[in-house]
């Protein structure tokens, strides 16, 4: 039952999951350690979907029966699903990233020798998501992995990461080879809409322009539900901006943001925020830019301050630390 409810889990099937987790939970009751510990997880994961104040109350029942067991594949999960639920529903980035260091750890105890790779690249995720080029040696770790083990899972996702972090660096070139590795390996596991427009964007830092549009009206046409395709509309929106269509790009970024309220989720609003607020600026009018403006900074402030950002960068700095004393340790 339990590698069941992992499967339906990875599918996405959460009608099953739900179900799954009941059962497991049922098992739990009548003396089945084991079963209860994972319909805690379980139930975690489903209840992680949206913004819910049980989240952390399962999560933090199955930790506890996860360290007394010892079971570090179990912790690895529990860790890796917090690290998710706080960077995306909460977003805390720096809470989200202990978590995700603190699954790594258990994850090379783990008896799963998939869930090392798998956190790795979540962590390279979040860096991307930051906008952080700090996680280039994670995103290249990732591409090593998938390419030595035949994953085109994580060769896709390694190599998308990798491309914007390059991107990020100001090198569109090797940017470029990544994302064309990417495209060129994503198959079932591609969401067009936001590589569609990270291409168009490295293609347009070529001077690739009249290519560069044509892949972000890619990425428009592409959008569904993931929260990432607001990308779609903030990218070229911005690229309409920057190559003076201020009133296309204005109508490009007013869909972006329709796109985000719908779905209820915060990812690169605040950017949204921002671009419209030059927008509007641009197009001479100055109290929509500063109404745009205002929400702008008080998203952003709610995201990002210098102590937390100083906190991410020792929490980096520490992982590394530690990762380097047990490799010479290994050695002795």
């Amino acid at each position: 039952m339990i590698e069941y409810a992992a499967a339906q889990s990875r599918k996405g099937n959460f009608e099953e999951v739900v179900a799954a987790a009941g059962r497991l939970r049922a098992l739990g009751r009548m003396g089945d350690d084991k079963a209860r510990l994972y319909g805690l997880i379980y139930t975690g994961h489903v209840l992680a979907r949206e913004v819910n104040d049980s989240v952390k109350l399962y999560y933090g029942r199955a930790r506890d029966l996860a360290l007394a067991a010892k079971d570090y594949r179990a912790l690895t999960a529990i860790d890796n699903a917090l690290a998710i639920y706080t960077s995306e529903m909460e977003m805390n980035y720096l809470g989200g990233l202990s978590y995700f260091m603190e699954a790594l750890k258990y994850a090379e105890l783990s008896p799963d020798k998939q869930a090392y790779p798998v956190v790795l690249n979540n962590i390279a995720m979040a860096h991307y998501l930051r906008n952080d080029p700090n996680g280039l040696k994670y995103s290249l770790q990732v591409v090593d992995i998938g390419t030595a083990n035949g994953d085109p899972l994580l060769l896709y996702s390694g190599s998308f990461v990798t491309a914007y972090m390059y991107y990020l660096q100001g090198d569109p070139a090797t940017a470029l080879r990544y994302i064309e590795t990417a495209l060129a390996v994503g198959g079932n596991y591609i969401e067009y809409a936001e590589a569609y427009s990270l291409y168009a964007n490295i293609l347009a830092g070529l001077g690739r322009k009249s290519e560069a549009e044509r892949y972000y009206k890619r990425a428009v046409a592409h959008v569904g539900s993931e929260k990432s395709n607001t990308l779609a509309y903030l990218n070229y929106g911005s690229y309409l901006m920057a190559n003076g269509s201020v009133g296309r790009a204005t109508s490009v970024l007013e869909k972006g943001l329709e796109f985000v309220n719908k779905r209820n989720n915060a990812f690169y609003r605040y950017q949204l925020y921002e671009k419209l607020s030059e927008a509007y600026e641009l197009a001479g009018r100055p109290q929509r830019a500063l109404d745009y403006y205002k929400k702008y900074h008080a998203e952003f402030d709610s995201i990002f301050n210098i102590g937390r950002e100083r906190a991410i960068n020792e929490l980096r700095v520490q992982y590394e630390s530690e990762k380097q004393e047990k490799e010479l340790r290994g050695k002795d």
